[in-house]
């Protein structure tokens, strides 16, 4: 289970059965990591781990910042998400919608056969708009 702490929460003990409350000093690992650098004019989104309803949020957060300052084109990459839930999809679609409402070109790169696994979306390797 993985929960920002930032409000504080709970997390399994290691073993399992016990749950301990974090406090403020506690550390948990993010969900998702979300970084955009540049590539020769392009930005490039690099999304890492799980997106689901709760770790979506910074993923959306940095998308609409790129797709607000309008460039030709941005790439997001999702080679290093694990699992994505409807909440990732639902997600790629405003991304999508945004991206064509400013008139940027949107590639989403993904590797790999997760697209066919279950929570994955079948042809959904690349996706232009």
């Amino acid at each position: 289970m993985k929960i920002d702490n930032t409000a504080g929460g709970a997390v399994p003990e290691p073993g399992g059965g016990a749950v301990r409350v974090l406090g403020q000093g506690d550390h948990v690992e993010p969900a998702v990591t979300v970084r955009t650098t540049d590539h020769d004019g392009c930005p490039v989104t690099a999304v890492a781990g799980e997106i689901d309803s709760h770790s979506v949020t910074p993923v959306e957060v940095e998308l609409s910042a790129q797709l607000d300052r309008r460039p030709g084109a941005l790439v997001l990459d999702l080679n290093a998400v694990g699992f994505m839930a409807s909440a990732g999809v639902t997600m790629l679609l405003n991304a999508h919608h945004h991206a064509a409402a400013n008139g940027v070109s949107l590639a989403v790169v993904a590797r790999g056969s997760r697209s066919s696994e279950p929570g994955g979306i079948e042809g959904w390797g690349v996706v232009r708009s």
